[in-house]
């Protein structure tokens, strides 16, 4: 009787550390990605890669499968118009993952 009840705790905890870990490899590409970004070498599409990159290599992911529905948005906010190479100083840039489960 209790054993259900103690089988089913355990996966759920697991599960919820899953998902923690998930968010935090998004987060991180992210943060990757935002400093390639801030650089001012590289173009949005280049910084697209960057964080796709980066999520193949955490997520252990070399046929591409789990990161093939990824999509990245690199933004300018201050000028949302240009692509990220042509950022000043100071610029807000922000750089969003997502992955559809």
């Amino acid at each position: 009787m209790t054993l259900p009840v103690i089988l089913g705790l355990l996966v759920g905890l697991w599960e919820s550390a899953r998902i923690a870990e998930l968010q935090q490899i998004l987060l991180n590409a992210a943060r990757e990605g935002a400093r390639q970004a801030a650089t001012g070498q590289m173009t949005n599409a280049a910084v697209r890669q960057v964080t796709l990159q980066y999520l193949k290599v955490a997520l252990d992911d070399t046929a591409g499968a789990l990161t093939a529905n990824a999509t990245t948005t690199v933004t300018d906010l201050t000028h949302p118009d240009r692509d990220v190479t042509a950022a000043t100083s100071l610029d807000l840039i922000q750089v969003t993952i997502a992955i559809p489960f």
